[in-house]
């Protein structure tokens, strides 16, 4: 709210409040921080709605009806803090997503939107993946790749990682140094008894 003093010559000052009109859709903002958690079901982000007049003069009580919505995860109710001010919490999925945020005030929707990105948590498990039979002194490409706990790849995943190769009656083993960014691969080579590596990684 503003105060503004009105006065003539010769006459006493009136004291004039000025207070912002009701909450806008075009003008009122919708902000969330941090903007990428961990697509484990269980982290979280803090939205905030922040209400504007169609003058861009921000709302500073409370009582309106806000509402705020997400493409992937949860949201909870919003919480008034009685200043134009309304705080709401997004919870991440178990998916890797973008989550598109909405809002509404009083059921006119807020032009404005904010995003969060739910990515992969830690490694959980290494899957290899590769062809389950392979003629003597032929060469295949194994994958190996690292996941999270909710079967999302584990994007940020590095690590060095022993292959035990077992041929017919004698076993050979292949050593990786480096699992790359999302997943490594390398050759294998089998002769009459054993398979060794003889590729790189990804």
């Amino acid at each position: 709210d503003t105060v503004a003093d009105v006065s003539a010559i010769g006459a006493d000052a009136l004291e004039v409040l000025v207070s912002p009109d009701t909450a806008a859709g075009t003008t009122s903002l919708i902000s969330a921080n941090p903007t990428t958690i961990t697509a484990d079901g269980e982290d979280t982000s803090s939205v905030s709605v922040r209400l504007k007049d169609s003058f861009g003069n921000n709302l500073a009580e409370g009582g309106d009806a806000v509402v705020v919505t997400t493409t992937a995860g949860s949201t909870s109710s919003a919480t008034d803090n009685d200043d134009g001010t309304y705080s709401v919490t997004l919870t991440s999925g178990t998916s890797v997503a973008v989550a598109a945020l909405s809002a509404t005030v009083n059921t006119v929707t807020i032009t404005d939107t904010a995003t969060v990105e739910f990515e992969a948590g830690s490694a959980a498990k290494l899957v290899i993946t590769g062809d389950t039979t392979q003629t003597a002194g032929a060469a295949q490409t194994i994958t190996i790749t690292a996941y999270d706990a909710d079967g999302n790849v584990a994007g940020a995943y590095t690590g060095a990682k022993s292959l035990l190769f077992a041929g017919a009656d004698s076993p050979a083993t292949g050593d990786m140094s480096t699992i790359g960014k999302n997943s490594s691969s390398l050759h294998t080579r089998c002769s009459r008894r054993s398979c060794a590596t003889v590729g790189s990684q990804k």
